[in-house]
């Protein structure tokens, strides 16, 4: 996989096409998440994990630097703060709840996020897309925890 002197990938993608299919391809699942949030009674939380799942598909469809990526960016962070602050008023931790596991499964998909940017950097850029696929996978597992709260 070469890259060119900007250190972009065939096309201006910012990674290759093939990795970008399989987020594209994990990306559905927030659909999933978000109707299943609606069904449980939050359907704001679940609207937002739906918008983050859309703007995920329009991105990684083409993943390249603009606009796409600026809106991307922008729903995971509404999505990411308006689910921790949700937990940080619903989760009990002190008892044996689904809520117990939202903050360690958060946790280990911040560090997937990171783990992917410096596998990317480094050139391991299948490695790199597996931590990012963690990512979403996390994202997903840590609002339906949310939701079973």
């Amino acid at each position: 996989m070469n890259r060119d002197r900007f250190g972009l990938y065939d096309g201006g993608l910012i990674v290759p096409a093939e990795c970008a299919k399989y987020i594209y391809s994990v990306s559905h699942w927030g659909y999933y998440t978000g109707y299943f949030g609606y069904s449980t009674g939050n359907p704001i939380l679940g609207a937002i994990v739906a918008l983050c799942a859309c703007s995920s598909q329009l991105y990684w469809q083409r993943p390249t630097y603009g606009c796409g990526r600026n809106f991307d960016v922008a729903c995971v962070q509404l999505s990411l703060w308006a689910h921790f602050l949700s937990a940080m008023y619903t989760v009990d931790v002190t008892h044996d709840t689904p809520g117990v596991y939202y903050y360690p499964i958060v946790g280990i998909g911040s560090v997937a996020f990171m783990a992917s940017w410096v596998l990317s950097w480094m050139g391991a850029v299948w490695l790199a897309t597996y931590a990012h696929l963690i990512v979403h996978v996390c994202a997903n597992a840590s609002c339906i925890v949310l939701y079973l709260n």
